[in-house]
């Protein structure tokens, strides 16, 4: 689904929300009154996409591809156990790398 992000003042949410509701979109979601980044979600049936609502910037695309931590530490606790095979590009057919 496709959205729309639109940025508006705090004291035009009532505004903006009776007016989208005039043209037909109905709240799919709404963040609780005080949340840190309140937004709402508003659809229309016949519609491919949403209209969301924002009172701060929305986090972006930065924001799918963060990292959990480092990134090579998770993968040496997660293979680095015993019975796993660990493979170098060296351990590649036509490396160069002699393993006989």
């Amino acid at each position: 689904m496709n959205d729309l992000d639109l940025l508006i003042g705090e004291e035009q949410v009532e505004v903006a929300l009776a007016a989208l509701a005039g043209i037909g979109y109905e709240m799919d979601f709404q963040a609780a009154a005080g949340s840190e980044r309140w937004y709402a979600d508003l659809k229309r049936p016949h519609d491919v996409g949403a209209i969301d609502i924002h009172q701060s910037a929305p986090p972006g695309p930065a924001y799918f591809y963060r990292t959990s931590g480092n990134i090579l530490e998770h993968s040496r606790a997660n293979f680095d156990r015993p019975g796993n095979s660990v493979y170098t590009d060296s351990d590649l057919p036509g490396s160069g790398t002699d393993h006989s």
